[in-house]
């Protein structure tokens, strides 16, 4: 049995302070942006460990966007309504909700998939 939703929320609530709501915003906004940046083939390889309600927000029809981290947070800052140091945080509870729930070993497959000064944001398992 997989990670609940609502367990994948109250991990990001909980790394990032803040309320249901805005784990929820956070949640979106970054699985959404790193939909944007990661192949289909990438996404898909997480898609089947995550919460069924969660499973939108990364998939993708589109190729993988090659972008820089500044642009990684500039967007999730942007859906999220928040500046870019709190989107620095929020990716970072978000990637802690996310280790949690695909395990160690498909996290570390995604973070090996992404440039190197992605790791600032998303901590190697």
């Amino acid at each position: 049995m997989g990670m609940e939703y609502s367990e994948f929320l109250q991990i990001t609530q909980s790394e990032a302070g803040g309320d249901a709501g805005e784990a929820e915003r956070a949640a979106r906004a970054v699985l959404t942006t790193l939909g944007e940046r990661l192949s289909r083939e990438n996404a898909d390889a997480l898609i089947p460990r995550l919460p069924d309600e969660i499973r939108p927000w990364l998939r993708t029809e589109r190729s993988a966007e090659r972008f820089a981290v500044a642009e990684f947070l500039r967007r999730v800052a942007e859906r999220e309504g928040v500046d870019t140091e709190s989107a620095e945080r929020d990716v970072r509870a978000v990637a802690a909700a996310l280790r949690e729930a695909v395990g160690n070993e498909a996290y570390a497959g995604l973070t090996t998939r992404l440039p190197p000064d992605y790791t600032m944001l998303l901590p190697p398992p």
